[in-house]
């Protein structure tokens, strides 16, 4: 039998401090949909991640997404309708739970696009659309963290986004003697097999304690 794999071939992992959170059941969590093969709403179905202080004084749900990419009308509606669907399921599973985050690649390509595809009520803390892809070449604001302004009060609107420059930071940790290392001069596809094409982004919540999505 032969196993393709591609980047629509994907999963979905959470890496957490187990001293500062633990995953939960009983708020919503798992994939958004039942049927993950060809999803009329979803290119990849999101899955959420049920989080709580071990104070249980903060609990949250983050959803993972990867979106549709490229840059064409009919891409940029795609995306727009994923995000509609994952604002629909937040409102159908918020009885019990109200802090809903949306992250991960959203693969927006600007402002004008990420005012139009944000659902009503959401905000994204890239709102200033920074790049967050590696790709020196084709800098883009793929990544967002977007939350109901509203109901996700914990989120730490004091503290921007921080943007990791990924190829900075792993040039002092290159060991092979024997390959240059891919961000000087940088090599897209060399880079991205060795690390990622994203560069890691962190944004604080509030609570006794902090915690970094």
């Amino acid at each position: 039998m032969h196993l393709s794999i591609n980047s629509a071939t994907e999963w979905w992992v959470a890496f957490y401090d187990p001293n500062a959170v633990k995953c939960v059941d009983d708020i919503p969590s798992g994939f958004l949909a039942a049927d993950r093969s060809n999803h009329c709403c979803y290119e990849r179905v999101p899955y959420a991640f049920a989080f709580r202080t071990l104070d249980e004084k903060l609990d949250f749900v983050l959803i993972s997404v990867h979106l549709e990419p490229n840059g064409g009308t009919s891409h940029k509606a795609r995306r727009k309708h994923e995000l509609s669907a994952i604002a629909n399921w937040i409102d159908d599973n918020n009885d019990v739970e109200k802090d809903f985050i949306i992250l991960g690649d959203v693969n927006i390509e600007d402002e004008d696009e990420l005012a139009d595809a944000t659902p009503s009520g959401y905000l994204s803390l890239n709102d200033e659309c920074r790049t967050t892809n590696t790709n020196v070449n084709s800098p883009k604001p793929y990544d967002h963290v977007m939350y109901n302004t509203t109901h996700a009060t914990e989120i730490d609107t004091g503290y921007d986004l921080t943007v990791f420059d990924l190829i900075e930071k792993m040039e002092p940790l290159w060991l092979l003697t024997d390959v240059n290392y891919p961000g000087d001069p940088y090599e897209h596809n060399l880079f991205k097999q060795y690390y990622s094409d994203h560069y890691p982004v962190v944004q604080p919540f509030q609570g006794d304690r902090r915690v970094q999505p």
